[in-house]
């Protein structure tokens, strides 16, 4: 094992249960990498979304809840539609304006900074030349 069994006891205690060895085993063929990469993308965008829908919610003004939508869209797009490419997405990860926060409200900019660290890791982490390679894009 590459790691202490006892990192992932949190994780086993939440889930109550183990994955099956079978189900590894299945997941590391590396025929079965474009449906994991598939799904993780997937997974990762649904957290941004989540953030994003907390954000425009809680803590943002109606502009900025606009310039939000924009910044995920072409992620969307891709994840979801498959529109776009590898080169499409390049550089979408950064805000190109700023955000504000609503007025009024004491929390805004520490949810801000935090969700927008957020979003911007998902979609930084989203690894589209192995989707490409693996042809779940173009």
């Amino acid at each position: 094992m590459l790691y202490d069994a006892k990192l992932l006891d949190p994780i086993h205690h939440f889930l109550a249960c183990k994955t099956p060895q079978a189900w590894i085993d299945k997941a590391s063929q590396p025929e079965n990498l474009a449906i994991i990469l598939c799904d993780h993308l997937l997974c990762e965008l649904k957290a941004a979304q989540s953030a994003m829908l907390l954000l425009r919610k809680y803590a943002v003004d109606e502009q900025s809840s606009d310039t939000l939508l924009q910044w995920l869209q072409p992620f969307e797009d891709f994840a979801y539609k498959k529109i776009g490419n590898i080169d499409t997405l390049k550089g979408k990860n950064q805000l190109s304006k700023s955000i504000r926060g609503k007025k009024n409200t004491s929390y805004s900019q520490s949810l801000i900074d935090k969700m927008v660290l957020l979003i911007t890791r998902v979609s930084h982490k989203t690894n589209l030349g192995t989707l490409i390679k693996h042809g779940f894009a173009q």
